[in-house]
């Protein structure tokens, strides 16, 4: 994920990654910002063995609200966090798209 912006300090401290996501049987396949403008941004997780999994996706950022949408990007359905990581459970090869809302 990339923007233009002027040199500031930021807040995530360098070699920290984007994301962390475990087991390895789920793997992040997108991150962007949300098309609607907003300051949201968007990740895309998959299922990669075919076969039933909880996706654990931890974050750098502080994360205020996270919601399950369709692939356009619609129809959030809130998940719980906790702290900055959520769980996301996945059906054999599914892609689930993800909002997350930062502080």
């Amino acid at each position: 994920m990339a923007a233009v912006t002027t040199a500031h300090a930021g807040t995530v401290v360098p070699g920290t990654p984007m994301v962390t996501c475990e087991p390895s049987s789920a793997m992040v396949t997108a991150l962007k910002m949300a098309e609607d403008g907003s300051s949201a941004v968007v990740l895309r997780v998959a299922e990669m063995h075919g076969q039933p999994t909880e996706a654990v996706l931890m974050f750098p950022w502080v994360v205020v609200r996270c919601e399950a949408v369709n692939p356009l990007e619609e129809g959030g359905r809130a998940l719980p966090l906790n702290g900055n990581e959520v769980r996301v459970a996945l059906a054999p090869h599914q892609v689930q798209t993800l909002k997350l809302y930062l502080a």
